[in-house]
């Protein structure tokens, strides 16, 4: 009975439960990178505006990491530069289906920036329990989502490269007949 299950293909609902997974992880992965990127760019250009400057003030005030930077730019100084980091690796990690090895890297640098924001919870007397508790671990959200997006961005770029390093041009074409003899890895 399972043998004629197999040679006939799968049921209806298997076939439907299976283009609702290609439609889920198609759509899963534009929906998570360019959330993503749209909190970056919100975020970010917020910095730059004098009640997110002192929003963030106790934050940053407070860490080991950066707290010497209200020294050298000022409050509103230290706002900006963590904006424009922030808008940076938006429109970087937006790039993703043109420049993937770019995207990945805004990829990487998200992931490091959003493991500083959640630092914020350890070195702020008092954040745990406060209302902005749960303004910063958002962050461990978008932490997944930028160690997923750099993955993705990752196998992009491998393949990207496959092909470009395969497509028929005349530059090319020695290396893909050598691969096609087994010569190149």
């Amino acid at each position: 009975m399972a043998s004629q299950r197999c040679a006939a293909g799968p049921n209806p609902l298997e076939r439907q439960l299976l283009g609702v997974e290609q439609l889920a992880l198609s759509l899963g992965a534009v929906v998570t990178r360019y959330a993503i990127v749209a909190l970056l760019l919100l975020f970010g250009a917020m910095k730059w505006t004098p009640e997110e400057a002192r929003g963030i003030q106790p934050l940053i005030a407070h860490s080991p990491l950066w707290a010497w930077l209200y020294g050298i730019l000022g409050v509103q100084g230290t706002s900006i530069f963590f904006g424009t980091f922030e808008v940076a690796a938006g429109v970087l990690m937006a790039l993703r289906p043109w420049l993937p090895a770019v995207s990945a890297a805004a990829s990487a640098f998200c992931i490091v920036m959003f493991l500083t924001t959640l630092s914020f919870l350890i070195t702020t007397p008092g954040l745990l329990a406060s209302p902005s508790a749960g303004f910063v671990m958002k962050d461990a959200v978008l932490l997944g989502g930028a160690i997923w997006t750099l993955g993705e961005a990752l196998r992009a770029r491998r393949v990207k490269k496959m092909v470009d390093d395969f497509a028929p041009s005349p530059a090319n074409a020695p290396r893909a007949a050598a691969a096609t003899r087994g010569l190149v890895p």
